[in-house]
């Protein structure tokens, strides 16, 4: 009996619309100047879901107060902050795009990017995973576009990077600075963030020179 052929292993860009319920979604609207990354998510078998969030922009260290004014917010701990960015941790009752995932299978890698009312995922799994996800998204959330689609595997790179690296490359991704043709430009890009374009230019150079580094030097020890 022949073997059945291995399903090909995706890698799934999507941008999914947050529930209308969702905190999130409200305070990402109302925030459309700060970067939202997802650091870590748990939810309990209450219902109540924790996260782990980083905040990147003007005075991101005074919003907590405003965090715990959403309907459905229950705890809101700043963890750090820095001279651009604050850590929070959130715990809340709210909707959440993570509902579900766990009869899948299926999470998306993290950190995620949350900007404008949109959450930015990357999901690593075989075809059928993925049209599995896809249907089960255009469920509880319409509007969910598939970004890309690739065969192989997600980078695991993202070690080489600090984590203000890793904000500022997901940042330029998610607002599709890397896309052909780009959809932003670095002087639109850098004042989104709040930082100096030529500061964002080199500090993309280093990542760029980071990631490339490591993709040869991976391919030359698989050939």
């Amino acid at each position: 009996m022949a073997a059945r052929p291995t399903p090909l292993t995706l890698v799934c860009r999507l941008k999914i619309p947050l529930p209308e319920g969702a905190w999130m979604r409200q305070f990402s609207l109302s925030h459309a100047d700060l970067t939202i990354e997802i650091e870590n998510h748990v939810r309990s078998a209450s219902g109540e879901t924790t996260v782990d969030m980083r905040l990147c922009g003007e005075r991101t260290e005074a919003l907590a107060a405003e965090i715990r004014s959403y309907r459905g917010v229950r705890e809101v701990e700043r963890i750090s902050s820095g001279e651009s960015c604050s850590e929070y941790r959130v715990a809340h009752t709210t909707e959440n795009l993570m509902e579900g995932l766990g009869e899948l299978h299926l999470m998306p890698r993290l950190p995620f990017l949350i900007r404008g009312g949109f959450a930015t995922w990357v999901v690593v799994a075989a075809e059928p995973k993925i049209r599995e996800l896809y249907d089960h998204l255009r469920r509880v959330s319409p509007g969910v576009d598939i970004e890309s689609l690739r065969r192989g595997k997600a980078p695991e790179d993202f070690a080489l990077l600090t984590k203000r690296q890793r904000e500022l490359f997901h940042a330029a991704m998610a607002e599709g600075y890397y896309e052909v043709p780009r959809k932003i430009s670095l002087t639109r890009l850098a004042e989104s963030l709040g930082v100096a374009k030529s500061t964002l230019s080199e500090s993309l150079a280093v990542i760029e020179r980071k990631l490339l580094k490591e993709a040869v030097e991976t391919s030359g020890r698989r050939s």
